[in-house]
């Protein structure tokens, strides 16, 4: 599924969609912000101008603005010549001028300090957002940025699909009024219903277990689902990340040797996944650190044939030895090191930092045998 925005309130309280919200399929002629930076009043036709379709990029000046700012400026350049921008921001005129690159994303901002856009349209719960109307100034879509550029093209190709992103928010409402409601079992079977069409989508998914570990206390039927998911999606990885999540629970610490069996069955030649696992297992506190495990995932990453270059295992190489070394063997993590060395010549920069690595473990193995015992009775 392309894109469900599922703004469960689970964990966190839901706004209620006053029902006078332009929303996805409705009509959005003009900002309730009169406000322009440049002083120039725009109604959505004004924005659009002769183009077909128009982008509302809404944004508050805090820190998720300041890391997307680079994403809908790469958007606007690519798509400057067919699609109009304009911005709203949630602050006043001061704030605005003040805030780091506000004034250079290169298309005119509405100034909404009361945040009266939220009382027009139903929006994402979360803030940078993008919204694209079309040449009746119908509200096609809403959702982060990351995702704007393949919307976009879809509606210039004319690919983009109304009565369905209709029916998914009509659906995601459904879903937020259930949990709002503390109908839970309910919010469960909507998701499930939902999920069973394709099998696919991750978000339905770790929706469905946060509802049945959290709210319905149904854990064996989580990772039942959780199970099914993994079988129907062989080779992806993320689909095993969402039940490692859960697996942190103690009391859920006896399925995790069954889990471990799985990963390395279905991830035995994609090194950088089962060295993902060892990694996060090396985060764990001492008292329950499996290192027998650690390493055995590690070591059949390194045998396996899913390398697809030398700087590939190379990489790879320097994680390793990063875990030889926090097991005590620097003998071995220079070695490693050696081998990243030679591996990575064709990538100077990484090189340079498996020479850092190298001469590092090797610093170690050479200071190691000065050290002498300490009389720990003075």
């Amino acid at each position: 599924m392309r894109r469900l925005a599922l703004f469960l309130t689970v964990l966190a309280a839901c706004s209620v969609l006053a029902a006078e919200k332009c929303d996805i399929g409705g009509k959005l002629h003009s900002l309730p912000s009169p406000e322009w930076m440049d002083g120039t009043f725009r109604k959505v036709a004004d924005i659009r101008g002769n183009k077909k379709f128009a982008v509302l990029y809404i944004w508050r000046p805090d820190q998720a603005a300041l890391a997307d700012f680079p994403k809908i400026t790469l958007v606007t350049e690519k798509f400057r010549k067919q699609v109009a921008f304009a911005g709203i921001a949630i602050a006043g005129k001061e704030r605005i001028k003040r805030f780091p690159g506000a004034l250079r994303l290169g298309f005119p901002i509405n100034a909404d300090n009361k945040n009266a856009i939220a009382d027009a349209v139903a929006l994402p719960a979360k803030s940078p957002v993008a919204l694209v109307l079309d040449s009746q100034n119908t509200l096609l879509w809403s959702g982060a940025t990351a995702a704007l550029p393949m919307i976009l093209q879809e509606c210039l190709d004319g690919k983009f699909d109304l009565k369905e992103e209709i029916r998914k928010n009509q659906f995601t409402n459904a879903v937020n009024k259930a949990v709002r409601e503390q109908k839970f079992a309910e919010a469960y079977q909507l998701l499930n219903g939902e999920w069973k069409k394709t099998c696919d989508s991750l978000e339905l998914l770790n929706a469905q277990v946060l509802l049945l570990t959290r709210k319905l206390n149904r854990a064996d039927d989580a990772f039942a689902l959780l199970h099914e998911a993994q079988r129907k999606n062989p080779g992806k990885h993320l689909f095993f990340e969402a039940e490692y999540r859960l697996l942190g629970h103690p009391a859920h610490a006896k399925r995790v040797p069954d889990f471990f069996v799985r990963v390395k069955q279905n991830f035995r030649d994609q090194p950088g996944v089962l060295m993902a696992f060892a990694m996060a297992e090396m985060g764990r506190p001492a008292e329950s650190l499996d290192l027998p495990l650690v390493l055995s995932l590690v070591e059949m990453g390194w045998r396996s044939k899913g390398f697809a270059k030398d700087t590939s295992r190379g990489l790879y190489a320097l994680e390793y030895a990063k875990i030889a070394h926090t097991c005590g063997r620097v003998d071995i993590a220079a070695k490693l090191a050696d081998i990243a060395v030679k591996l990575l010549k064709s990538d100077p920069k990484r090189q340079a930092g498996a020479k850092r690595a190298q001469s590092y473990y090797r610093k170690i193995q050479e200071i190691a045998p000065r050290f002498k015992p300490v009389d720990l009775k003075k």
